[in-house]
């Protein structure tokens, strides 16, 4: 059954001065307040009955994620130049060592005809 051929839609293509977002993005804050529940106090409301006043109980969400590049392929990437952006070497370094052991293994267990 043939397929039917459907343009890409304009809003979506690139073009040739697209960049990352990642590149002029503003350093990320160190963390924030999250609501972490919910919690009901009884309170007498001077003379008038007694009332259940809710409060949110909050939590600090420390900022965990990278800050740094990790894109392994940024020097060849078109999104990427221009870039200034401090590169996570180590990383970059792990990715392609994991990368080329994946390689070594796919290899191994290729059967080799003829």
């Amino acid at each position: 059954m043939p397929v039917e051929e459907i343009p890409v839609h304009e809003k979506v293509r690139r073009g040739a001065d697209h960049r990352y977002g990642c590149w002029c993005s503003q350093p990320a804050k160190h963390g924030f307040l999250a609501k972490d529940g919910l919690v009901v106090d009884t309170e007498n409301n001077k003379g008038h009955g007694v009332i259940n006043v809710g409060r949110y109980r909050m939590k600090y969400v420390e900022h965990t994620m990278s800050s740094t590049c990790r894109h392994p392929e940024w020097e060849t990437d078109p999104g990427c130049q221009g870039c200034t952006s401090e590169r996570d070497e180590d990383f970059i370094a792990l990715y392609w060592k994991r990368k080329a052991e994946e390689v070594r293994q796919v290899l191994q267990n290729t059967v080799r005809v003829g």
